[in-house]
């Protein structure tokens, strides 16, 4: 047992570095492909566009916690190395996905149908067709992107960087073909976008299953009994995810709806860009989640410890890149999408001093996750994400600060979870001890 548990720790860092090695191709191809998007659609469908990616990121999180749930369940069992209940476990997911899926399906399809999506986004442009054919693929993806749990679960996550990597740079590839034949085609954007995932969730899956033949579902493996061990911690991740997009989502959607997709355009970028250097760390923390279920089931608290220091070690250097990048924004992006853009007074220091906090809840959520003891997460993400929206708005809007004051108020509630978190994960450690 003090073997393999040597092997399953002592590969997180490989993991971590392997997946961080990813992020900077993705960058490369993300600052390629953002111009040539800007260029393709014109500013104000790039802020359409950035906004329906939003509403994407949305519906994507509607699993009622399926995924989170069963990835934490999955690494526990896997650690006992019982691949029948694994089996089950995977197969009742995936049942209870596809379920929602078809649900989704066609309540989606319906509110496409009926809503006035040209009031929504404040625009003459249409969207309906759009959002029709993003939502189809919405719900594909939405069982298809189990695989990327399998993965986690596995201890295999650089494999999930491989294929979002593969993602954007078929969408880059993508993007340049279809400016050969049409101009400023958002359905041309969708059918990318959703086919690109789509096809490569097929082959992320199809890679798992051969590998792993155990993890194969079957609706005969079905279990009533694994819905509440995947539930009951995944409904707290759900609500959490939920809050979690309340906070970090809306913001684009705000901006469009209030002040129009012109001024969204400038926001978008600078998240953009800030997000890049986050996705890089985002990406080396991930192991360290299913890791640390598996090191509570193994009782390996000093790795715990001795891992929550190390993550910060590599977070205050990202952080040092936050403040870099927020004193050299503007002739960076001045380069790099050559043209001039309009940003707001004070934006990029609100979005430094985001990404900062961003990036220590990260740490705190990642280790707190990985323990399954989500209780005080999920009521302070509760508090928060339900503020955010109406704080934006009396900063923004009441106060007259634009996309400022939007920005603001998620920076303001992400420092009082950051404080409470820190507080929580020591108190999670102490209890393991």
């Amino acid at each position: 047992m003090r073997k393999l548990l040597k092997t399953k720790m002592g590969s997180t860092e490989k993991s971590a570095l392997i997946n961080m090695g990813f992020k900077p191709i993705s960058a490369i191809v993300s600052l390629v492909y953002t111009p040539m998007l800007l260029s393709y659609l014109g500013d104000e469908k790039y802020g359409l566009w950035a906004t329906v990616l939003s509403i994407i990121t949305w519906i994507n999180f509607f699993d009622v916690g399926i995924g989170n749930g069963l990835r934490n369940l999955l690494a526990k069992i896997l650690a006992e190395d019982d691949q029948r209940e694994a089996k089950k476990a995977v197969s009742t997911a995936y049942v209870m996905l596809t379920a929602i899926a078809t649900v989704l399906l066609v309540v989606l399809g319906g509110i496409s149908v009926f809503v006035n999506w040209n009031t929504v986004f404040s625009t003459i442009i249409p969207m309906k067709g759009v959002l029709l054919i993003t939502f189809a693929f919405i719900c594909i993806n939405f069982v298809l992107a189990l695989s990327n749990t399998l993965l986690y679960a596995l201890h295999l996550a650089e494999r999930v960087s491989i294929r979002n990597c593969l993602v954007q740079v078929a969408n880059i590839v993508g993007l340049f073909v279809i400016s050969k034949f049409t101009s400023e085609s958002l359905i041309a954007m969708a059918i990318l976008f959703g086919a690109t995932s789509t096809v490569l969730y097929l082959l992320n899956s199809i890679q798992v299953f051969k590998n792993n033949p155990y993890l194969l579902p079957s609706f005969s493996k079905f279990d009533k009994s694994k819905i509440s061990d995947i539930c009951n911690v995944g409904m707290k991740f759900f609500i959490i995810q939920i809050m979690g997009l309340l906070l970090f989502t809306v913001d684009n959607l705000l901006i469009t709806h209030f002040f129009g997709a012109t001024v969204a355009t400038p926001f978008t970028i600078s998240n953009k860009i800030f997000n890049t250097i986050y996705s890089v760390f985002a990406a080396f923390i991930v192991p360290y989640w299913s890791k640390t279920t598996v090191a509570i089931a193994q009782k390996n608290i000093t790795w715990i410890k001795s891992s929550i220091k190390k993550v910060t070690v590599v977070g205050i250097t990202f952080i040092c890149c936050y403040i870099t990048m927020g004193v050299l924004f503007r002739p960076i992006v001045r380069i790099w999408l050559r043209k001039e853009l309009l940003f707001d007074t004070g934006l990029i220091p609100v979005m430094t001093v985001f990404y900062i906090l961003y990036t220590i809840l990260a740490i705190e959520c990642q280790f707190i996750n990985g323990s399954g003891k989500i209780g005080v997460q999920l009521i302070i993400y509760i508090i928060i994400g339900t503020m955010n929206i109406p704080l934006s708005i009396l900063l923004g809007v009441g106060c007259k600060m634009g996309s400022v004051g939007v920005r603001l108020a998620t920076t303001l509630l992400v420092s009082v979870a950051v404080i409470v978190l820190a507080f929580n994960l020591k108190k999670i450690i102490q209890e393991l001890e």
